[in-house]
């Protein structure tokens, strides 16, 4: 009964060390406080203007939008990501599943297309580094280019990930929990 006691008292201090780190990392993300029974969302876009692309002549992203949503009792947050890039016609879809750190997002492109990391830059923008870079699922598409190394995404509207949500499952959940009622 008292190793019982023990134990509990022990995990219960393990988990008062580690909540402060995932809700400081929730917070940053998802600019609020998330309860372990709620639905975490957030949007994030980012739009290159000509004079910007312009001075970058080696950046190929034209546009990221990324949705990043948590669903209750899962230790992942999603991550999709769509990237619109120079010689493209189209977006290329790129689905990730992150792990909640101390100061963000450590995260995995689906399809063993790499890792990066999605930190806060202020309550209204984070930073996505892409380190060596990522690629997408399908072979042949266009690719991130010498410039496209880190990334500032503003916190949008949650109209503009609306189409980011992949999974029919959840889309109704997500859509709510953003503000969005379909």
């Amino acid at each position: 009964m008292a190793q019982g006691l023990i134990a509990r008292l022990a995990l219960a201090g393990l988990a008062s060390v580690a909540a402060p780190a995932v809700a400081l990392a929730q917070d940053v993300i998802y600019g609020a406080d998330v309860g372990p029974t709620d639905i975490a969302v957030a949007c994030f876009e980012r739009r290159y203007t000509k004079s910007h692309l312009s001075a970058h002549p080696q950046q190929n992203v034209v546009r990221m939008t990324a949705l990043v949503y948590r669903l209750p009792g899962t230790p992942e947050t999603v991550l999709n990501m769509t990237v619109r890039f120079r010689e493209g016609q189209e977006d290329q879809q790129i689905p990730i599943v992150c792990r909640t750190g101390s100061g963000g997002l450590s995260c995995n492109v689906e399809c063993d297309g790499g890792a990066f990391s999605v930190t806060a830059r202020d309550r209204n923008a984070v930073l996505v580094d892409l380190g060596n870079g990522i690629g997408g699922c399908d072979a042949g598409e266009p690719s991130f280019g010498a410039d496209d190394k880190t990334f500032r995404l503003d916190r949008v509207d949650m109209a503009a990930c609306s189409d980011l949500i992949w999974d029919d499952e959840r889309r109704n959940a997500v859509l709510k929990a953003g503000g969005l009622n379909r």
